[in-house]
C-alpha cells in the first residue's frame, strides 16, 4: 500500500510541504527552514482551510472530506482535495473558482511572506523598510486593482538589488522543487558497475589530466583529513573522494562550504547529488564530479563572396594617342539582370566566453565580421546574407563594402539653370560641362568638361577633357585630359594624359600621368607616381608624396567624427532609464508621502467626530478649524495622488522609448564602426609604395616626401626612379630618399 502523506505550513517561513503520514501528532523539523514543527493528528491542505473559513463546508464535513480523500489516496496517492471536495453537498464549480482564486492569493502572500523573512535573514534589508514596501502594495493594489511584487518594489526604491532578489527567488524555486529520492542502500546490493551507472561514469576522471588542490594551511579544514579534491588540467571539472570514513552527521551545507573554501564556486552540483555522495559508499569509492566549468567555444569568421566582378577596370586602358578618352577601349563592363544574385555572406559566428569552476572567464577572440552593406538598386534577402539586384545595370562594390547595381541616366548639353544640381544614385553621363556653382552626385559620372563644379561620387568619375578650378571627391578611379587649379581626392587611381597644373590632388591607388607634365602642384599618392615630366625652369617646385594615403586618413578622421558624434548621443540616451528609474522612485516616495497624509488627516478626523480632541492633538475650540485644514489636505493629497498614478501609468511608456532610442544610438554608431573596420580591411590589402617614376624629367626644387624621409632635388633627373629606402649605418633603421637610374 502507498505511504499516507500530509500538507502542513511552517508558522516560521510558511514553505507547505509534503510529510510523512507517520509524522501526525510528532515534532519534525521544517524541510526549508528547519525550525521545529509541531504536526497535529491531522494537517488538513490550506485550500480546505480556506473552504471552511470562507463558510463553504462545516468542520464536520471538513473531517469526512478528510477521511474520504485518505481512502482515494490509498487508491492513487496522486488524487486531489478538490476532486473529493466537488463532490460535496452545496459545492458549486463558481466555488471551487473561487477557491481556487482564493488559494492562488494565499500562495502568493506566501511566497512574499517567505521572500520578505529570507531578506530579513540575510540583513539586505530592515523589517522598517519591508513594512513601507507592504504598505505601498497595498495602497497601490487599492488605487489600481494590481499587486507589484514586493521584491520589485524594494528594488524601486533603492533597498534592494536586482541580483540580490534574483539569488533569493532563485534559492526559493529550488527549495520548492521536489527532492530526488535516493534509491536505499542495501548490503545485499553490490556496488553500480561505473561503466554502466550513468552518474558514476559522468563523474569519474578516468582518461582525464588532474591536479590535487593541496591543503590551506592558513585555514585548514577538519573535512582535509576525510576528502581529497583533484581538478582538471584545463579547471573545468573538480572531483571529491573519501580518504577516510566520513565523520558522522556530516550535512551536505558543511560539505559544500569545504568545496567553496578551496575555490570551487563555479557549476557545482545540486545539493541532493552531494547528500547522495555523502550516503551512499558506493559512490564515496569513486571520484565524484562536484563542478563542472563551461567550455569556451571559439567563433568563426564570416565571409563574402560576390558574384561579379568587383575590380574590372584598368588604369590608363581608356586613353588614346590624343589624349581624349575613347569609351570604345573601357574593356568588359559587367551588367546584371533584375534579381542576379549578386554577394552572399557566410554568417558569422561568434565565439562564447568560457568559465572555469573556479569562477575564471575564459575569453574567446574576437572574429571578424565583414558588413553586406545593400546599397542602390539592390535589395537583401529575409535572413541578410544575400543580395540580389533589383533592377537591371552595372553592379557596383564600394571600399565601405556596400552593394550597389546602377542605372544611367543623360544630360544632353551643359548642367545649367535648366537642370539645376544634379543628384541622382545611379550613373550620370553629361554630354556638355559642370560649370561654376553646380555640382553633381552621383553613383558614377563622366562628363566632357568641370568647369568650375563640384563632383561628388561613389564610383569612376570619367572627365573626356579636362577639369578646371573644380573639385572631385570620389571613391572611384578619375581620369580626364588635364586638370588646372584644381582639387582632387580618390580612395582609387587617378589617370591624367597631359598636364596638372597649381592643383593639389591625393589619391589612395597610383597617380600616373606617364607622359604628362606636372607643375606647381602638390600630389599624393598610397601607390606611388609616374609621371613624364615634372617642374619647369620658371615655375614654382611642386610637392610628391609616395606611399602616403591622404584621402584614407581624411576619410578616418571623417568617420571618428562621426563615430565621436553618435558616442556623445549614446551616452545621453544610455542616462534616460536610470534617470526614469530614479523619477519612480521618487514617484513611490511621493505616493507613500500622500497616502499617509491622507491616512494621518482621517484619523485625526475621526478622533474629532469622537470628541478625542487631546488624541488629535486639538483643542474644542481649535477643532472646526482644524477640521477645515485635515479636509483640504486630504483633497490636495487626493489631487497629487491622482497625477502621480497617472505619470506612473506613462512612465513605462518612457521606459520602452528610452530603450527603442539606446537600440537605435547602438545601431547608428555600430554601422559606422563598422564603416571604418571594412575601411581597414581595404586598406591592408592595399600596400603602400614609397615610389616616384620619372618616364622624361625632373627639374631642380621638386620636393620628394615619403612616409619617413623626404628629400629636395637639388639638380635635374632624368629618365630614374626615386625610391624611400630602409639601410642600417649606424646599426640602427633609418629611411633615406635614394635615387635609382
Amino acid at each position: 500500500m502507498p505511504e499516507k502523506t500530509l500538507s502542513y505550513q511552517c508558522k516560521k517561513c510558511h514553505a507547505e510541504q509534503q510529510l510523512s503520514g507517520a509524522a501526525a501528532g510528532s515534532v519534525v523539523p521544517c524541510t526549508h527552514c528547519s525550525a521545529p514543527m509541531a504536526i497535529p493528528a491531522s494537517a488538513p491542505p490550506v485550500i480546505l482551510q480556506l473552504a471552511l473559513h470562507a463558510g463553504d463546508i462545516t468542520k464536520e464535513g471538513l473531517s469526512e472530506i478528510m477521511r474520504l480523500w485518505e481512502e482515494k489516496r490509498a487508491e492513487n496517492p496522486h488524487t486531489e482535495i478538490l476532486e473529493v471536495l466537488k463532490d460535496q453537498p452545496g459545492i458549486t464549480e463558481e466555488k471551487i473558482n473561487k477557491l481556487k482564486k482564493t488559494h492562488k492569493v494565499w500562495l502568493l502572500r506566501s511566497r512574499e511572506k517567505r521572500l520578505a523573512a529570507a531578506i530579513l535573514r540575510l540583513g539586505w534589508v530592515s523589517e522598517e523598510k519591508i513594512k513601507q514596501a507592504t504598505d505601498i502594495q497595498q495602497l497601490i493594489f487599492r488605487k489600481k486593482g494590481v499587486h507589484p511584487g514586493l521584491g520589485d518594489v524594494l528594488i524601486q526604491q533603492g533597498h534592494l538589488k536586482k541580483a540580490q532578489l534574483d539569488a533569493i527567488l532563485k534559492a526559493m524555486n529550488k527549495c520548492d522543487e521536489p527532492a530526488a529520492k535516493a534509491p536505499p542502500e542495501t548490503k545485499k546490493t553490490p556496488p553500480k558497475d561505473p561503466e554502466g551507472d550513468p552518474v558514476c561514469h559522468a563523474s569519474a576522471p578516468d582518461g582525464i589530466p588532474c591536479y590535487t588542490m593541496e591543503q590551506d594551511e592558513t585555514s585548514p579544514s577538519e573535512l582535509d583529513s576525510y576528502l581529497s579534491l583533484t581538478v582538471s588540467k584545463d579547471n573545468m571539472a573538480a572531483f571529491i573522494r573519501e580518504k577516510e570514513p566520513l565523520p558522522p552527521h556530516l550535512t551536505t551545507d558543511e560539505l559544500l562550504d569545504w568545496i567553496q573554501a578551496k575555490g570551487i564556486i563555479y557549476g557545482l552540483v545540486d545539493q541532493n547529488l552531494l547528500d547522495g555522495f555523502i550516503r551512499f559508499e558506493s559512490v564515496r569509492q569513486s571520484s565524484f564530479k562536484t563542478a563542472s566549468g563551461k567550455p569556451p567555444r571559439p567563433g568563426k569568421e564570416g565571409r563574402i563572396q560576390f558574384h561579379f566582378p568587383t575590380d574590372f577596370l584598368s588604369s590608363g586602358a581608356m586613353l588614346t594617342d590624343d589624349g581624349r578618352i575613347d569609351f570604345r577601349e573601357r574593356g568588359a563592363i559587367p551588367h546584371v539582370t533584375k534579381g542576379s544574385l549578386l554577394a552572399e555572406k557566410t554568417a558569422t559566428i561568434h565565439g562564447v566566453n568560457g568559465v572555469d569552476v573556479f569562477g575564471n572567464i575564459q575569453v574567446v577572440p574576437e572574429v571578424k565580421d565583414p558588413p553586406l552593406k545593400a546599397g542602390t538598386g539592390v535589395y537583401t534577402s529575409e535572413d541578410r546574407l544575400k543580395i540580389f539586384a533589383k533592377i537591371d545595370g552595372q553592379p557596383s562594390l564600394r571600399a565601405s563594402g556596400e552593394v550597389s547595381v546602377i542605372d544611367e541616366i543623360l544630360i544632353k548639353g551643359d548642367v545649367g539653370y535648366e537642370t539645376g544640381h544634379i543628384q541622382y544614385e545611379g550613373k550620370v553621363r553629361i554630354t556638355g560641362k559642370i560649370p561654376a556653382g553646380f555640382r553633381v552626385e552621383a553613383n558614377e559620372v563622366t562628363a566632357e568638361a568641370v568647369d568650375g563644379g563640384q563632383i561628388s561620387a561613389k564610383g569612376d568619375v570619367v572627365i573626356t577633357n579636362g577639369i578646371t578650378e573644380g573639385e572631385v571627391y570620389t571613391e572611384g578611379e578619375v581620369r580626364a585630359k588635364f586638370v588646372n587649379k584644381s582639387k582632387i581626392r580618390t580612395l582609387s587611381n587617378v589617370t591624367i594624359h597631359s598636364e596638372v597644373i597649381d592643383s593639389d590632388i591625393a589619391c589612395s591607388g597610383g597617380f600616373n600621368i606617364r607622359s604628362g607634365k606636372i607643375i606647381a602642384s602638390e600630389i599624393a599618392a598610397r601607390q606611388g607616381i609616374e609621371a613624364g615630366t615634372i617642374g619647369t625652369e620658371i615655375s614654382s617646385s611642386s610637392t610628391l608624396h609616395i606611399g602616403i594615403d591622404l584621402p584614407l586618413q581624411e576619410t578616418f578622421m571623417e568617420i571618428d567624427r562621426k563615430i565621436q558624434k553618435k558616442k556623445d548621443i549614446l551616452s545621453k540616451v544610455l542616462l534616460l532609464p536610470q534617470e526614469l528609474e530614479n523619477e519612480e522612485k521618487k514617484l513611490l516616495a511621493d505616493i507613500t508621502h500622500f497616502a499617509q497624509v491622507q491616512d494621518r488627516s482621517g484619523l485625526k478626523l475621526k478622533l474629532i467626530q469622537e470628541k478625542k480632541f487631546d488624541e488629535a492633538e486639538t483643542t474644542a475650540a481649535e477643532a472646526p478649524s482644524l477640521v477645515k485644514k485635515l479636509h483640504e489636505d486630504m483633497q490636495e493629497a487626493e489631487k497629487r495622488l491622482g497625477e502621480l498614478f497617472n505619470r506612473q501609468d506613462t512612465i513605462d511608456d518612457d521606459k520602452k522609448k528610452a530603450r527603442e532610442a539606446i537600440d537605435a544610438a547602438e545601431k547608428n554608431l555600430k554601422e559606422d564602426e563598422q564603416e571604418k573596420k571594412a575601411m581597414e580591411d581595404w586598406a591592408a590589402q592595399r600596400t603602400p609604395i614609397a615610389l616616384l617614376k620619372i618616364n622624361s624629367k625632373a627639374y631642380p626644387g621638386t620636393r620628394i616626401v615619403g612616409s619617413k624621409a623626404q628629400a629636395t632635388l637639388q639638380e635635374p633627373l632624368s629618365k630614374c626612379m626615386v625610391r624611400q629606402v630602409e639601410v642600417q649605418d649606424t646599426g640602427e633603421k633609418e629611411y633615406i630618399i635614394r635615387i635609382f637610374r
